[in-house]
């Protein structure tokens, strides 16, 4: 059920159909920063309206959009008390044990140093949930926490082989 990692530096397990709610179950108690990498809050291809940032301090409203993305940093309990705003959502998340630096860009990252470098800068967890109610992958630095995590009901659930 539990697997390492190539190099064993970090553990993960599969998920079977879940949404983004599981996740209250699964994050680390010593991660204060979460960062979901690459949002979209509609992932359908059609144009939208909304007000966007054209940069810092400079908002477009009223804006034809589709196809937007964007990293967000939140504090552990902000992210806890919106994350029924995401339960329609795929997440792809990562939990760190410090904020994410400004130069820390995943898309420019190799592919074989990725989880090494995000270790480096604190990482503990990460969830990847492509689209809501799909198999997820739970990701683990501390062994003891995902073997405690699993054994709660609402995940244990959900565990595949």
């Amino acid at each position: 059920m539990i697997k390492a990692s190539e190099h064993a530096d970090y553990y993960y397990v599969m998920l079977d159909s879940c949404s983004a709610s599981i996740v209250k179950h699964l994050l680390h108690p010593d991660g204060d920063y979460i960062w979901l990498h690459r949002h979209m809050p509609d992932p359908t291809i059609h144009w939208w309206e909304s007000n966007v940032p054209l940069s810092p301090g400079d908002m477009l409203e009223g804006a034809r959009i589709r196809n937007i993305e964007y990293d967000i940093e939140f504090r552990l309990e902000h992210f806890l008390n919106n994350l029924d705003r995401f339960e329609n959502h795929g997440l792809a998340l990562t939990q760190l044990s410090k904020p994410v630096p400004n130069g820390l860009w995943i898309p420019s990252l190799p592919e074989d140093r990725l989880q090494h470098i995000l270790l480096q800068n604190g990482m503990l967890t990460q969830f990847d949930l492509p689209h809501a109610c799909e198999i997820a992958q739970f990701s683990c630095s501390d062994l003891n926490h995902l073997k405690k995590v699993i054994e709660i009901p609402e995940v244990k659930e959900l565990l595949l082989d």
